[in-house]
């Protein structure tokens, strides 16, 4: 009878821990995602943009304003918020990057870089295996190309509507 007690009263704290630590882990990802709205607020209110088209990840969020050209890329990397408007007219350059482990032959990561003139890349990750489940590479991936295609045909679209515009 006392060995069935003991029993017990060992295993019963293991669930219990387990319960606990998935509450805070939703707690932490509440909060996260509290922050990262909050982040996306605050640079549309300072640029004053209006965000034509947004997408939330677990994250990270990126929007595009086509009115004043620019992009919202904000994303935790570790635990830091990394928030960043780009002005789409300032863009030297912009690509898909896979991130190759060349050892095990994986994909470490997929991100957008974003190149300029005037100051070093500006990376946005859509896939870290690290973070992400295999199983999102492909929709992850795919998202990643959709936003480069956005981005090039709205670059090139704004550059053609402004360089054929009256002035009188």
């Amino acid at each position: 009878m006392y060995i069935y007690l003991i029993t017990i009263l060992l295993l019963l704290p293991i669930p219990l821990l387990i319960l606990h630590r998935k509450g805070l882990q939703k707690k932490q990802e509440r909060s996260r995602a509290l922050e990262l709205k909050k982040a996306f607020t605050q640079l549309s209110r300072r640029y004053k943009l209006s965000i034509d088209e947004v997408e939330i990840f677990e994250s990270k969020i990126i929007g595009l304003d086509k009115k004043s050209n620019k992009l919202i890329l904000i994303e935790y990397v570790g635990n830091s918020l990394r928030k960043n408007c780009i002005p789409l007219n300032e863009l030297e350059s912009h690509r898909v990057i896979k991130d190759l482990d060349r050892i095990a032959g994986c994909i470490n990561e997929v991100f957008l870089e974003f190149k300029f003139n005037y100051q070093k890349p500006v990376n946005f990750t859509f896939y870290d295996s690290a973070k992400d489940n295999i199983s999102a590479f492909s929709f992850l991936r795919d998202k990643a190309k959709y936003w480069d295609a956005k981005i090039h045909f709205h670059v090139n679209s704004y550059n053609s509507n402004h360089a054929f515009e009256y002035v009188s």
